[in-house]
């Protein structure tokens, strides 16, 4: 789970960036753990 203080600072992103963020690292976890 996310600390409150992270939590805070996500909030604080503007959406599209937050979105751009949380998808370059879903690909980045896919990509080292997926091996395709």
């Amino acid at each position: 789970m996310m600390s409150k203080k992270t939590a805070k600072i996500i909030h604080m992103f503007p959406k599209p960036l937050l979105k751009k963020v949380v998808k370059f690292i879903l690909d980045g976890y896919i990509k080292k753990y997926a091996d395709i």
